[in-house]
């Protein structure tokens, strides 16, 4: 049904939707907390110190620049 370029947009939003009603929905029923995060930066931005890492589409994983320093000798 995404190969109609007229309807594809929607379909994939009302899905997208379903997804994250079913999130809260269970999120409810098993007392866990569901936030909304803005997508902008989250695969750049380190977890650990929020320092924005440059990475390539290549880079499968992802070392603190802060932490990798603190430890070296």
């Amino acid at each position: 049904m995404l190969k109609n370029h007229h309807l594809a947009k929607s379909i994939s939003d009302s899905g997208w939707y379903q997804f994250t009603t079913w999130l809260e929905y269970y999120g409810k029923i098993w007392g866990k907390a569901v936030v909304s995060v803005n997508p902008n930066f989250t695969s750049t931005d380190c977890p650990n110190c929020g320092h924005r890492v440059k990475k390539y589409l290549s880079t499968r994983t992802h070392i603190c620049p802060i932490l990798s320093y603190r430890n070296m000798p």
